[in-house]
């Protein structure tokens, strides 16, 4: 694996990421999310893959407001996202469209992703996995063990809204267990 011990990380993709990315199993640990909006390991992927990959102890700074944040990646459209694991992160903004493991979510495969002992929290549209989900297949997903807060609106386990193309988000085999869900409004979506 890859330990980047508290570096500064530049998201991959600073505009958009378009390609294939197979971490062929390895870990990346212990780094710091850029203090802009789309922001994770990568910023934006779009129309590609992540696979085969973990992402632990990665952490916004103290006083983060952007918004379209999560360890993987700020925003995910079109693209497949199999076999990540998100384990043992923190990510906390005043912005909105935060998640576990990405911001936002819109036409997306996910297949086999388990977020563990992560916080997050922001100010609307929060998830353990993604903030904001639509169109969107998920599929063989666990979210353990997390703590997940809107201060104002829409938060879950999974994914803290889900909206535009409801009608077509699969959700099968999915997990959510022993997580705190909580939004300012009193209204959240539990481990959903």
């Amino acid at each position: 694996g890859i330990d980047l011990l508290g570096t500064t990380w530049t998201p991959i993709g600073t505009t958009s990421f378009k390609g294939i990315f197979d971490g062929n199993g390895k870990t990346i640990r212990n780094f710091k999310l850029r203090s802009n909006s789309y922001s994770g390991l990568f910023s934006i992927v779009e129309n590609g893959a992540i696979r085969n990959l973990t992402i632990e102890n990665a952490v916004t700074p103290s006083t983060y407001t952007y918004s379209y944040v999560g360890a993987l990646a700020g925003n995910v459209k079109f693209a497949t996202v199999e076999n990540v694991h998100i384990k043992d992160c923190s990510i906390k903004s005043s912005g909105n469209y935060v998640g576990g493991m990405a911001g936002y979510g819109d036409g997306i495969v996910f297949d086999g992703i388990i977020v563990e002992e992560t916080q997050v929290k922001g100010t609307s549209y929060v998830g353990g996995g993604t903030g904001y989900i639509k169109g969107n297949k998920i599929v063989n997903t666990e979210v353990s063990d997390c703590s997940v807060e809107a201060t104002t609106s829409y938060a879950g386990g999974f994914a803290g809204a889900i909206g535009g193309y409801q009608s077509s988000v699969t959700l099968r085999n999915y997990v959510g267990n022993n997580n705190t869900v909580k939004a300012g409004n009193g209204v959240d979506n539990g481990d959903y």
